[in-house]
């Protein structure tokens, strides 16, 4: 929640690269994620016509007809569905507290 306003994009860029190996650490060790369609993005992916996909795993954009049935499109993103999640138990812990304040005694 820093406001990130004052540095330079430089410095972001080169704090992002850990911030983003942290949380795919942590991703990885509590959620193991498979793709949603397990396709090739950017090639054609066939869809069972005879229904609307569910727009919870698979969002159509572009020229969708009204009824929202196709045959299938250009896959953009394979998108991203939990296998299985293992979180640490959180005992009495507030969970509406992420991060807990910081005060620094003299």
């Amino acid at each position: 929640m820093e406001d990130l306003s004052g540095y330079a994009d430089d410095q972001i860029g080169a704090v992002v690269r850990n911030v983003h190996s942290d949380c795919k650490a942590s991703l990885n060790r509590h959620v193991t994620l498979a793709p949603v369609i397990d396709g090739v993005e950017g090639t054609f992916q066939k869809l069972d016509n005879s229904k609307t996909p569910d727009p919870n795993r698979i969002k159509l954009v572009g020229n969708v007809p009204a009824s929202g049935k196709v045959a299938g499109g250009i896959l953009r993103h394979r998108g991203w569905r939990a296998l299985s999640i293992s979180l640490p138990a959180l005992g009495k812990a507030d969970t509406s507290i992420l991060t807990p304040a910081e005060l620094e005694v003299e």
